[in-house]
C-alpha cells in the first residue's frame, strides 16, 4: 500500500494531460490556458501522487486590496485575501482534504489575511460540507464561463479572520 505524502511542486512539473485535470477542464472554459500561464510563472501547488498520477491538488494565491471581483454578484470590499485557486482530492479516505485545510489555515495566519475564499459549484457538495464544517460560509455567487460556452454560477465561500491584539 502506497502512502500519500503531500509535496509542493512547480506546475511545470505536472502534466496537464493527466486525467486528474479532466473535470477541471470540463468545469472551466479556460482552465488549460490558465494552467499553462501559471506554469510559465513558476507557480506551485500542493499535490499527492500515486503510481506517477496526481491524486490531489491544492493551489493558493494571495490577493491584495486592488483585486477585481466584478464577476461576483456581490463584489468583495478591498481586503487582503487568500484564494483557494484549486482544490481537488481524488485520493479519498486518507484525510488529505483535512490536511489541505490545515495548510490553508497555516498560510492564512502566516500572511495575516482578512479572509480566505473559494469559488465552487453546487455539484461538489462533499467539499462544500467539509469547508462549512471549518467555518466557511456562502457569501455570494460568481459568474463563470463553462467549457460548454455557457455562463454558470459558482458559490463563493468565505472564512473571515481577525487579528486583534489583546
Amino acid at each position: 500500500m502506497e502512502t500519500s505524502i503531500i509535496t509542493y511542486k512547480y506546475l511545470y512539473e505536472l502534466d496537464i494531460t493527466d486525467s486528474f485535470f479532466d473535470s477541471l477542464k470540463q468545469d472551466y472554459a479556460d482552465f488549460e490556458s490558465w494552467f499553462k500561464k501559471k506554469q510559465a510563472t513558476n507557480a506551485m501547488a500542493y499535490v499527492t501522487e500515486s503510481c506517477g498520477k496526481l491524486t490531489s491538488f491544492l493551489m493558493l494565491k494571495i490577493e491584495n486590496k486592488s483585486e477585481n471581483y466584478m464577476d461576483f454578484l456581490h463584489p468583495f470590499k478591498p481586503a487582503k485575501r487568500l484564494k483557494i485557486s484549486t482544490l481537488k482530492v481524488m485520493d479519498t479516505g486518507k484525510r488529505i482534504g483535512e490536511m489541505f485545510i490545515k495548510i490553508i489555515f497555516k498560510k492564512a495566519v502566516e500572511e495575516q489575511v482578512d479572509e480566505i475564499y473559494i469559488t465552487i459549484f453546487d455539484k461538489y457538495k462533499n467539499l462544500i460540507d467539509l469547508l462549512e464544517s471549518y467555518g466557511f460560509k456562502k457569501y455570494t455567487k460568481k459568474k463563470t464561463l463553462g467549457s460548454n460556452g455557457k455562463y454558470l454560477f459558482e458559490n463563493v465561500l468565505v472564512k473571515r479572520y481577525s487579528y486583534d491584539t489583546i
